[in-house]
């Protein structure tokens, strides 16, 4: 085999459809992989600044006595 014929069929090789899809779904499936690794979840505010806020909030739901003294009117 000569140099010539082994660049034609190392052309062809290279253009040939399986391969270019082959490569191009693995290159899809390393960006996924890469991403997943890199992900990082968005860190919750700390427990302690939880309780604050919900401390800080007024209830919703209205104090059972106050209830009791609406409904008895």
């Amino acid at each position: 085999m000569t140099f010539a014929q082994l660049c034609i069929l190392i052309k062809n090789v290279i253009i040939s459809p399986e391969v270019i899809i082959i490569t191009v779904l693995l290159i899809l499936y390393l960006n996924l992989v890469f991403y997943v690794v890199r992900y990082h979840k968005p860190q919750l505010p700390s427990l302690q600044s939880r309780l604050q806020q919900s401390l800080k909030k007024p209830s919703e739901q209205p104090n059972p006595q106050e209830a009791a003294a609406s409904a008895s009117s």
